[in-house]
């Protein structure tokens, strides 16, 4: 019997440990992140060459209204050009392409991956552009997101992120994919500029200094890109900037299996990611100070929202009808069930405070009750995630642009 109090208490206190490693971190982050961060102003005012690249694989419904949209920007016309890159696009799709004003790039790859798109762009296109802006293909930016992409590059960053929120609020689990965005939005991007940290890329809306980027994509051979070259720009010394109010609109997923397919590629980039960054993320802290890059290295150990609350609510549940059916269980468990208790209504509220004001309505309350359903759904994920970061898996898109469905633009 001893052996098993001690087994018992082993876990009780690792998974108490890491569950409240975990909990601290998100609470920091999230009072961080309500304070408001101004940006200096920029001491030149340049007006840099922008070529925005967006890659596009069986995008035929979609890629000629984003283009187009994209081609609409209020920055000098002169200074910018979009650039679509067509892998298996449909002939009346390019022929479309080429009545619009953006320029059109075709690649074709036995093992395909984003990275490989956006390298083929980069070394293709004409020299003489400064700064590369990456959208996905169901993207949507502001008239002014050039402008505003400029002025961080005036203000001396070579990386910036953009605000990506939802275009679509049409279902329950769009509406939960919106409200997981934004938490992270939160917790990893506004939170970390507040405290003067590199805020994470999300994957489109970002863009980099041309010279730089080319030459990391160059390199780049995985399907997690956006990881691969944030964790490239940290470990040089680059500080990545966040634009908190500049908007991208993006398709949020609306059927389960795209959230299952999108979900195990994430969970599977988190865990190759972890196994690459962990002990390098210790080395360059401890000999260059480099806390940007160690603190990305440990948010790879950091479980999803809704896995953490999901396992949090079984274990406490599990627990307390443990401790009340067999009381003399009460002496085996060396963590008090009431600190159990206040770790899993802090996760909750690290949630609920992250999630921003215009997201609470009727709508989403309903949407709520789909937690459990997206909780099952990312169990299934973290399941099949050890093979989704071996190959290309498409999410086909549907909504054409944020004006067919309710706005979410933030007020």
């Amino acid at each position: 019997m001893d052996w098993l109090k001690l087994v018992l208490n082993t876990i009780d206190i690792v998974l108490f440990v890491y569950f409240s490693a975990a909990a601290l971190y998100f609470i920091v982050m999230t009072i961080a992140g309500f304070f408001r961060y101004r940006h200096p102003a920029s001491e030149i005012e340049e007006m840099r060459r922008i070529a925005v690249l967006i890659p596009a694989y069986k995008e035929d419904n979609i890629i000629v209204n984003t283009a187009r949209k994209a081609c609409e920007q209020t920055y000098p016309a002169e200074l910018f050009k979009v650039f679509v890159i067509a892998d298996s696009l449909q002939n009346d799709t390019l022929a479309a392409l080429q009545k619009t004003k953006a320029g059109v790039i075709e690649v074709s790859f036995e093992k395909r991956t984003k990275a490989k798109a956006l390298s083929a762009a980069v070394h293709s296109i004409e020299p003489g552009f400064e700064v590369a802006l990456i959208i996905d293909a169901d993207n949507e930016m502001e008239n002014n997101f050039l402008e505003e992409i400029n002025n961080s590059f005036n203000r001396g960053f070579v990386a910036v992120q953009g605000h990506r929120v939802a275009k679509n609020l049409n279902n329950s689990m769009a509406i939960l994919d919106a409200m997981s965005e934004e938490v992270n939005n939160h917790l990893f991007r506004k939170s970390h500029q507040v405290l003067g940290l590199s805020a994470a890329l999300i994957g489109s809306g970002m863009a980099f200094d041309f010279k730089i980027f080319s030459e990391i994509i160059a390199d780049v051979d995985s399907v997690a890109e956006d990881k691969e070259i944030e964790f490239s720009l940290l470990k040089s010394g680059y500080r990545i900037d966040y634009l908190h109010d500049v908007y991208i609109f993006d398709e949020k997923t609306q059927r389960s299996v795209d959230f299952v397919n999108q979900r195990s590629r994430w969970l599977g980039m988190q865990l190759v990611s972890l196994k690459k960054y962990f002990f390098s993320g210790f080395y360059h802290l401890f000999t260059r100070l480099n806390i940007d890059y160690f603190d990305r290295a440990m948010q790879m150990m950091l479980p999803p929202r809704i896995l953490a609350v999901g396992f949090l609510s079984i274990l406490v549940f599990t627990e307390a009808v443990i401790r009340f059916l067999i009381p003399s269980t009460n002496q085996i468990f060396i963590i008090p069930f009431g600190c159990w208790l206040m770790l899993w209504a802090f996760s909750i509220l690290v949630i609920a405070f992250s999630i921003p004001r215009r997201l609470y309505n009727r709508k989403s309350m309903a949407a709520l009750l789909s937690i459990p359903k997206g909780f099952m759904l990312m169990v299934l994920a973290l399941f099949k995630s050890k093979g989704a970061t071996k190959e290309f898996v498409h999410t086909r898109h549907h909504v054409v642009s944020q004006h067919d469905e309710e706005k979410n633009k933030p007020d």
